[in-house]
C-alpha cells in the first residue's frame, strides 16, 4: 500500500465551500467519501492509501453539487457509462530497490554497534623491556 495525497487548487472551488474525494477505491460511494482539508497554503488536500501496482479512476464532488476533476491527474479516461472524463491515478509499485533500502536500513539498525557510554580508555606507554640480570650463584 501506498499512502496517495490528492490536492485540489483553492482556486477549483469557485462558489462551493469544501469538496469530497470520490473514486474506484471506495466505490463511487458518497457515505464512504473522504473530505478534503484547506491546507496552509490554501490548497485542498486529502491522503489515502491505495494497493500499489493498480490504477484508479477519481473526481472531486465540491459542495455545491459539481463534478470536476484533478487538475494534475497523471491521465484522463472517458466514462461511457457517464459520458464524462475522469482523473486517472496509476499507483507506482513498490520497486525492488526500494525494498533493497528498506532490507538494508533494518539490518544496519540490527547490527549497528551502540555507542558506550563510558569514556574510552587511555592509551598506555609502552615499558621498555628490562635486561635480564644473571641470576646470583
Amino acid at each position: 500500500m501506498k499512502k496517495i495525497t490528492f490536492t485540489l487548487p483553492a482556486e477549483a472551488l469557485g462558489n462551493a465551500t469544501g469538496a469530497v474525494l470520490l473514486g474506484d477505491f471506495n466505490d463511487w460511494n458518497f457515505d464512504k467519501g473522504i473530505s478534503l482539508s484547506v491546507q496552509p497554503d490554501g490548497t485542498l488536500a486529502a491522503s489515502v492509501e491505495l494497493e500499489a501496482g493498480k490504477s484508479y479512476q477519481y473526481r472531486f464532488l465540491l459542495s455545491d453539487g459539481t463534478w470536476i476533476n484533478d487538475w494534475a491527474a497523471q491521465q484522463y479516461v472517458h466514462d461511457a457509462a457517464f459520458g464524462v472524463e475522469n482523473s486517472l491515478i496509476i499507483v507506482p509499485s513498490e520497486t525492488i530497490v526500494e525494498k533493497v533500502a528498506t532490507i538494508a536500513k533494518k539490518v544496519k539498525a540490527a547490527v549497528a554497534p551502540k555507542e558506550e557510554t563510558t569514556q574510552p580508555k587511555k592509551a598506555t606507554k609502552t615499558t621498555k623491556a628490562k635486561k635480564k640480570r644473571p641470576k646470583p650463584q
